[in-house]
C-alpha cells in the first residue's frame, strides 16, 4: 500500500500543476470514464477483452456549426504477454474547420505487486487540419485576410500515457500533441498556428457494496494559458447492467447520463448536458453517446 501510495501522490501533484494553465485545442467528452482509451492508451494494458467503442458528443445544440466530435476505437491484448494494441479514428467539426486523426496505440503492463498495476502507453499517428474558408462570413466581402478557398494539412502526432490501478483507486495522465507541429497552410493569409502540447489527467476511486458499484472521478485538461477544463463526475452501477452519472464540467454545465447493457457484450450510454450562465438559453445543451462492444479475448 505504501507503494500504491506513492505513485499516486505522484500522479495528484503533476495533476495539480498542470491546474496553473489550459485550453482546448482537442475534443471534449460528456462521458470520459465510458472511454478512458480515447484521452488515455495507456488503459489498454490493463483490460483483458477486445474492445471496440464508438462515441459522439454534440455541444451547443442551439448553435449552428457548433463543435461536434465523433470517434471510433479498438482494444485488445495481445495473449500471454503484458502487452496490448490499440487504434483509434476521430473526426473533431467546429464550423469551417475540421480536426481528423488516426493513431495506433502501443502499451505495456506492470505488475507493481499484487494489487498494483501499471502501464505504459505510446500512441502514434496522422492529423489532418482542414479551414473550408468559404464557410467563413467576413463583414468586407473579398477581404484578402482569409482566403475562401479550401485547404489541408497533414502532420505526424505522438502521445505519451501512464495509467495505474490499485486496491479502490485509479488513474492516469497523458501528453498530447508532443511533437510540437505547426499549422502552416498554403495560403499565407490563413495565418500559423503551432499545435501546442495538452495534459490530461484523471484520478478517481471505486466503491462497491452489494449489488452497486459507486466511482467519482475527476479528469483535467489543460493547455498554457487558458483555463482548464475540468470534468467531475460520479458513476453509480446496478449489478454491472445499469448506469447513472452524475456530473459538472467547468466550462459546459451539468452532466445527466443513463445507460444500459443491451447485451451481455454489448453496453450502451447517453448523456444530457447542462449548460449553466447567462448564455444557457441561446447556445443550448450537449449530448453524449457511447456504444461499448466487448468480445472475451
Amino acid at each position: 500500500m505504501r507503494a500504491l501510495a506513492q505513485l499516486f501522490t505522484a500522479l495528484v501533484l503533476t495533476l495539480y500543476v498542470g491546474v496553473s494553465a489550459t485550453a482546448q485545442q482537442l475534443p471534449v467528452s460528456g462521458l470520459p470514464l465510458a472511454h478512458p482509451f480515447a484521452a488515455h492508451p495507456a488503459v489498454a494494458g490493463l483490460d483483458t477483452v477486445l474492445r471496440a467503442t464508438m462515441w459522439n458528443h454534440s455541444q451547443w445544440s442551439r448553435i449552428a456549426d457548433a463543435p461536434r466530435t465523433t470517434s471510433l476505437s479498438i482494444t485488445a491484448p495481445i495473449k500471454e504477454k503484458p502487452l496490448a494494441w490499440g487504434l483509434r479514428a476521430t473526426s473533431d467539426v467546429v464550423g469551417p474547420t475540421r480536426r481528423g486523426s488516426l493513431h495506433g496505440a502501443m502499451a505495456y503492463r506492470v505488475d507493481w505487486n499484487e494489487q498494483v498495476r501499471v502501464a505504459f502507453g505510446l500512441s502514434v499517428g496522422l492529423i489532418q487540419y482542414t479551414l473550408d474558408g468559404s464557410r467563413i462570413t467576413l463583414e468586407q466581402a473579398g477581404d484578402p485576410a482569409l482566403s475562401s478557398a479550401s485547404q489541408a494539412m497533414v502532420l505526424p502526432d505522438a502521445l505519451a500515457s501512464i495509467w495505474i490501478e490499485g486496491g479502490v483507486l485509479f488513474g492516469g495522465a497523458t501528453l498530447h500533441q508532443l511533437l510540437g507541429n505547426t499549422l502552416r497552410f498554403s495560403d499565407p493569409s490563413s495565418g500559423v498556428a503551432k499545435l501546442e502540447d495538452h495534459f490530461t489527467a484523471l484520478v478517481g476511486c471505486k466503491f462497491e457494496r452489494e449489488n452497486w458499484a459507486f466511482k467519482p472521478a475527476i479528469q483535467l485538461t489543460h493547455l498554457r494559458p487558458a483555463p482548464p477544463d475540468i470534468n467531475a463526475q460520479v458513476e453509480a452501477v446496478y449489478k454491472a447492467r445499469v448506469w447513472g452519472t452524475l456530473g459538472y464540467r467547468n466550462t459546459g454545465g451539468v452532466t445527466l447520463g443513463l445507460g444500459t447493457r443491451v447485451h451481455n457484450q454489448l453496453i450502451a450510454r447517453y448523456a444530457y448536458e447542462v449548460n449553466a450562465g447567462p448564455l444557457a438559453g441561446v447556445i443550448g445543451g450537449g449530448h453524449t453517446v457511447v456504444l461499448s462492444f466487448t468480445v472475451p479475448h
